[in-house]
């Protein structure tokens, strides 16, 4: 299984280091851990053999402290394949240090990748009452009502102020190549264009981009997140 390191461009101190599955599948297995460009750690996950998330989870803030711990349950089905539960979270402390969620009691600020930000309360570990947040770099805002977990309603809204109620029957969900992620590869591998100029120089490198997939499959609002 091959071992993965990414370094930051600027300053060549690790990002990113974790183990593959395989070198096609680029899914994770065991210890996973991401840092910030000053060397502290920024999360620490496990990953079970289908790459899913399973056991502990911790994310940090750039001081060193603790921010958020979560724990994925697990247990082996009738079919003896690996049902790993919802995550439950433990713990939310700001940056100074102080707790406002313990035992899945309280409230809680979460960011995801991408600049992705939630924040609202827990009650036994389920999400309540009213949710906010923004996503794809705080061009679309949501609001989200919450009662024991259940999404009981949402409006999200875009940079343009147009708003899009929905509910947990029409839920955005991730859109899928037809055919599935392998043709998806074989797509890009038959038609991405590597310049002349970088193959004489012998440069490389990873370009990461964010877009939109509509409803029609078309892509909108593309950004290069680095180079």
């Amino acid at each position: 299984m091959p071992i993965v390191e990414e370094t930051y461009i600027v300053t060549n101190r690790l990002k990113l280091k974790g183990t593959y599955k395989s070198k096609s599948s680029k899914r994770f297995i065991g210890k996973k851990y991401e840092f910030f460009e000053n060397g502290s750690l920024k999360s620490e996950e496990n990953y079970a053999d289908n790459s899913e998330l399973i056991d502990s989870a911790f994310y940090f803030h750039e001081n060193g402290r603790i921010k958020t711990a979560f724990f994925y349950s697990s247990s082996i089905d009738k079919k003896e394949s690996l049902k790993i539960e919802k995550p439950l979270i433990l713990i939310y402390q700001d940056s100074s240090g102080v707790t406002h969620l313990e035992n899945g009691d309280g409230f809680a600020v979460l960011d995801y990748r991408n600049d992705n930000v939630e924040k609202g309360y827990y009650k036994s570990h389920r999400k309540v009452g009213e949710w906010t947040g923004t996503f794809m770099h705080d061009k679309y805002t949501f609001t989200e009502v919450y009662e024991d977990g259940e999404l009981l309603s949402c409006v999200a809204k875009d940079s343009l102020g147009v708003e899009t109620p929905y509910d947990s029957s029409r839920f955005m969900v991730t859109p899928e190549y037809p055919g599935g992620f392998g043709r998806l590869r074989m797509f890009v591998a038959r038609n991405y264009q590597f310049p002349k100029e970088a193959i004489a120089k012998r440069v490389s490198g990873v370009v990461q981009v964010e877009f939109v997939v509509e409803r029609d499959g078309k892509m909108s609002n593309p950004i290069t997140l680095n180079l």
